[in-house]
């Protein structure tokens, strides 16, 4: 699997002087309505209590696209890098 790029998107709302979660919430609502799903997530303790493997078996199955499966796979193991 690849790792996280070390440069974080522009798009990453908690990072300082981004706008934190209204900002978030902003881009949100502005860019709902051409959006298939939207994507959030809080990695901050939550995952690294997790089985990253087995959380991650037990997804394959249900996902057929291998850029959201990487995708999930990055945001479940972020805790974990550095």
């Amino acid at each position: 699997m690849d790792k996280v790029p070390g440069t974080l998107s522009q798009h990453c709302y908690h990072l300082a002087g981004h706008g934190g979660g209204k900002a978030a919430v902003r881009a949100v609502a502005a860019n709902l309505a051409s959006k298939t799903f939207v994507f959030r997530t809080d990695v901050k303790s939550y995952y690294t209590s997790i089985d990253h493997d087995l959380l991650f078996e037990m997804l394959r199955p249900l996902i057929a696209d291998e850029r959201v499966l990487d995708l999930v796979w990055q945001s479940i193991t972020l805790s974990t890098l550095g």
